[in-house]
């Protein structure tokens, strides 16, 4: 439990900022998937990733609101799983994993920009900030 934990919160310290993609990849290896292949299950690895962000917030000019987003990207390890038996032999298995994670970090790169562009107004910027989260 505690393993899980630990490399749930190190790979979710992974925060977005202005870097490349390939600066900010997860490098994944097998060691990260904890649990074996669940005997009813269809694929032979499952990545569960996830993007989370937050925010800080303060009043600019007269109706804007500036805003500072931190954008994470992780791997759920809980919810992650491979073929125990496959371990160091399926390395084309761990390269399809891993563009899964690639995705996660595109679209954690993404929404920070996305986030980065828009003007937030007094009036609404928790409604607009919803609709991200929602989506």
């Amino acid at each position: 439990m505690a393993r899980k934990i630990i490399y749930f919160v190190i790979i979710s310290l992974l925060t977005i900022t202005n870097k490349s993609v390939a600066q900010q990849r997860m490098t994944l290896n097998w060691d990260l998937f904890i649990h074996d292949k669940p005997t009813n299950a269809e694929h032979d690895a499952v990545l569960s990733c996830g993007i989370a962000f937050s925010y800080r917030m303060r009043p600019d000019k007269v109706n804007l609101m500036e805003i500072k987003f931190a954008v994470k990207g992780g791997i759920d390890t809980a919810k992650s799983y491979f073929n125990f038996d496959l371990k160091n032999k399926d390395y084309k298995l761990l390269n399809h994993e891993q563009g899964h994670a690639d995705i996660a970090v595109i679209y954690a790169l993404k929404l920070k920009t996305i986030f980065n562009q828009k003007k937030f107004y007094k009036s609404n910027y928790r409604s607009v900030i919803k609709q991200f989260y929602e989506y």
